[in-house]
Formats: structure tokens, sequence, C-alpha cells
């Protein structure tokens, strides 16, 4: 689950990171081209009304008039050539693309103009951190200076107004105070104008602002925004969006991928519930879900083989008991039909036998299954060397003939269970007396300790297992009649058993077992857990 959520986190926060490396961030480049284009459409004014004054002088006074204008105008306005601008590269590459460039010159948001066909540059810083009105009225000063110039220097106001209405980028016109004042009813606008010269009207969610000339005669009505203004306004919107649209994108192409991997484990967990055991889910290792659909596979892998094994002990169980029960049959037939008392005792016997047969095929059974069943085993730390000598003491004892040599070094205690471990090698040493050589059987024991990991080998000198039985000789109901039989009751032999509950033992204690061939000619099988 972890692997989810840490590549949810790497898709939200990776472009925020390359953001944060780029040199300029989308979000400042979209802010400093929109707030050049605003400024532009809003102050691009400037350089015609000027240009047109500084055509009236010769250029050897250029400088001194713009410095003249300079005072009529709140924000700096300076004239300077190229070369002592000393701009950086990319101001430069600005300027080169067209005639105009907002850039920062000493700190300041300055907007420069191109003098056609000199070797100068007329610069405007603009902006100033003071109350939106008052910058307003800054901004505007110089404007408003051209518009009483124009007012008393020409003699037709309004045909001049005409004239230079194209240098504005926004909606302009020019009007008499007195047509405003009979189509406007708000008094308070009227006295604002009156008394500042100066009013901005945003009530209808654009801005309208009105210029009053000195002589109370004509209003200039400008349609638009402030650039200041609404930039402030929608680079704060654009602060909040743009990160969020790229979480969002993020998120969006995590779930697209999340979702489709969780339909893949979807669709394989119902193919699976249908039966169809054999499925799997295949996701690549870098798949957020790839635990998961390991996890998965391992559990219909186990199911699989579950059922697989299910289904052969069943087949086998079923098999197993119909020696023994068609035995008791016609034993139990041949009883009925004896006419002599030593031929009903002989039928007796037998009929006892397989009874006895059936009993040790469930108990056997019955501890197979229970081994299968249990989760884990609690184990305890027991000594070895003194636990190996009792158990070999009492397979001695009832197996004198057999020659049993031991070679144990773990002279220390050690984890197992001591009754399950018990059984393993009580099953392993009968194993071995069964199919030792009849006239000089022996059977060799070594135990040792390599790196924490316990090994029990127990060697008989019989005739061996082939090679091609070695794994399969544990599995259920195995039994290899061909090379290994029994030199004492033939006609019941084993249930196969005995392997399969060693294998479930070792397992229990997170071990394993194996078979080999013995240096003493027979089998050798080797037991090792953990300690």
């Amino acid at each position: 689950m972890t692997r989810v959520f840490l590549k949810l986190y790497l898709l939200l926060i990776l472009p925020l990171i390359l953001m944060t490396m780029l040199p300029q961030s989308p979000l400042s480049m979209l802010g400093e081209w929109w707030l050049e284009k605003e400024a532009f459409r809003q102050y691009g004014a400037i350089y015609p009304l000027v240009k047109e004054e500084l055509d009236l002088v010769p250029q050897s006074k250029w400088v001194q008039k713009v410095e003249s204008l300079a005072d009529h105008f709140a924000y700096r306005l300076q004239l300077k050539r190229n070369n002592d601008l000393k701009l950086s590269l990319k101001a430069q590459e600005k300027l080169e693309q067209k005639d105009y460039a907002l850039i920062k010159y000493k700190d300041d948001n300055t907007l420069v103009f191109k003098v056609a066909d000199t070797d100068f540059a007329l610069l405007a810083s603009l902006y100033s951190h003071v109350s939106e009105m008052e910058t307003y009225e800054k901004d505007t000063r110089g404007f408003r200076y051209f518009l009483n110039k124009k007012v008393k220097e020409s003699s037709d106001p309004i045909a001049e107004f005409e004239r230079i209405k194209p240098f504005f980028n926004m909606e302009v016109k020019l009007i008499l105070f007195s047509d405003f004042i009979k189509n406007n009813h708000n008094k308070e606008t009227i006295e604002a104008l009156e008394k500042n010269k100066l009013f901005i009207d945003r009530s209808a969610g654009v801005y309208h602002s009105y210029i009053l000339s000195d002589n109370n005669k004509y209003l200039v009505e400008i349609t638009g925004t402030n650039a200041r203004a609404t930039y402030r306004k929608y680079y704060n919107y654009l602060s909040f969006i743009v990160p969020a649209i790229l979480l969002a994108i993020g998120a969006l192409i995590w779930i697209f991928l999340i979702q489709k991997e969780f339909r893949k484990v979807n669709n394989a967990a119902k193919t699976l519930g249908d039966g169809k055991f054999d499925t799997r889910i295949e996701l690549s290792k870098n798949s957020a879900l790839y635990p998961i659909a390991g996890s998965f596979n391992n559990m219909a892998t186990r199911i699989e083989a579950l059922l697989e094994g299910h289904k052969d002990l069943t087949n086998a169980v079923s098999h197993e008991l119909k020696t023994p029960l068609s035995r008791l049959h016609f034993a139990l037939e041949m009883q009925k039909n004896s006419s002599t008392p030593e031929e009903r005792k002989l039928y007796t016997d037998k009929i006892e036998n397989n009874i006895v047969a059936l009993e040790n095929l469930v108990n056997e059974l019955l501890s197979y299954t229970r081994l299968q069943r249990e989760q884990s085993i609690k184990t305890q730390k027991h000594p070895f060397n003194q636990w190996l000598k009792k158990e070999v003491r009492t397979f001695c004892e009832y197996n004198p003939n057999i020659e049993v040599r031991v070679e144990a070094d773990i002279d220390k205690d050690i984890n197992f269970d001591r009754h399950l471990m018990s059984r393993a090698l009580n099953n392993l040493l009968e194993n071995a007396a069964t199919h030792a050589k009849t006239n000089q059987p022996m059977i060799k024991i070594k135990a040792k300790l390599d790196a924490n990991i316990a090994y029990l080998t127990i060697d008989d000198n019989g005739q061996g297992i082939d090679t091609t039985y070695h794994e399969t000789i544990f599995d259920p109901f195995t039994r290899l009649d061909k090379s290994r039989k029994r030199k004492n009751d033939k006609s019941l032999g084993g249930f196969g058993m005995g392997l399969a509950i060693v294998k479930s033992i070792l397992k229990q204690h997170k071990g394993s077992v194996s078979c080999k061939k013995s240096a003493l000619g027979g089998a050798s099988f080797q037991l090792q857990w953990p300690i």
C-alpha cells in the first residue's frame, strides 16, 4: 500500500518540483506576458504623444525635452541611449523582437519604447505600491497633462482628439462634460470629477475611467481595465489555479492508471471465483499493485495446488480403502463357509489384521490432515543429543538385529517440537529398518549444526531409491513397490503416508526434507530446520 501512495505523491509533487527547478516558472512567464500586453494596451499612448513633442525640437534637445515632460508624470520618464541602458540579454532580445518591452530596470517594472531610426529609447517606470485610486491618479497624470495641453492649444479639441485616438489601445472618447452631466444623474460621480478631475466606475464589472479637463469643459471616457489591479487579481487566481490544475492532472493520471490495474485485479478475482484456478494477474514490477498481484498469484497457486492435492488424496484414499475392505469382505464370506474351528480362527485373524490396517490408515490420514491444517507450532529448546540418544535407544530395543551408528555433533539446546520431531525420526528409522539389507541391516544417523541450521541425516544400506522418485516420494500414498518392497507383511504393506507426514512436520518447523543416494548404498534422508 505504501507504493500506491508513494506513486500518487510523486505524481502530485513532481510537477511542482519541476516548476521550482525551471529558470522561470510557467506561471511567472504567463504573468509577465500578460502584464506586458496589458501595460502596453494601457500605457502604449505615452510613446506617440511624447514622440510628437520630440519632433518639435532638435534631437540634441530631446533629453532636456523629456526631462521637462517628466515633471508632469508621477512615474519616472527618461530618454536614454541604447548603449547606456545596460539591459540584460533577455531584455535586449525582447526589444529586438518588437518596438517595446516590459522589463525590470533598476528594480522597477519599466515599459521601454525604441525611438524609431535613432539610438534612443523612452523609458516609463510604471508601478508604485500605493492604493488603487492613488496609483491610478499617478498613472494618468501624464495623460491628463497632454489632454489639457491639446484642449488649450487646439481650436477644435474634439477633432484633435480624434486625430490622436489611434495612439490608444483602449476604447476612448472625448465628450463635452455638459453632455455627460445631462445623461448622468449620479451626483457623487459629478462631484468627484469636479473635485479630483478623475473618477473610476467599476459598478458594471468593467472599468470606466473618466478624466476631466482643467477647464471642466471636456471629459475623456476610457473603457477597459487597470493593468496592475487586474494583474494582481488574476495573478492571485493563477497562483492557486495553476498548481491546482497540475495537481489535478497528476491525480487524474494516477486514478486512470490505478483504476486500470484495479480492474485487472477485480477481473482476475471474479475469474478465480468462477472456478478457473489457473488465473494469474500480470502487472509490471513498477506497478503500485504489484505486491497485491504477487500475493494474489501465490494464493491462486496454493489454492490450485491444494485442490489438486485434495483431489489426488481423495482418489488415493478411496483406492487404499478398497484393498482392506475387499479382504474383510472375502474373509467374512470364507468364515461363514468354514467347517472347522481352525479355519474359522484363520479367517478371524485375517479380519483382525485388516481392521488393524484400516485403523492404521485412518490414524495416518488424521495425522497428515492435522499437520496440513495447523498454521504454526510452538517450538522449545531441548538438549538435542540427549533427545536423539533416547529415541535411538528405544528404536534399538525393538530392533536388536539392526546395527545403528550415531554421529551427533549438536551438544546444545536447540528449538524444535519434541513430539513431532520424534514422530518424523521414528518414521524415517522404521522406513530404513524396513528397506535395509536382510542379512546385515545397517542404519547410520548423523547430526550437525551449520550457520544456525540443524541437519539430521538417516542412511540405510538397502536397495536405495531411483533418482526419478526423489521428489515424489514425499507425496501422500506414494509407494515404490518395485524398488523398496517390505520384507515382512507383503499382504498389507505400507500406506505411503510416512514420508508425507515427515515432510509436513519439517514444513511446520520452516525446514525441509530431501532424499538422495546414500554412501551405504541405500537411501539417505536429510532433515534440516532453523534453530
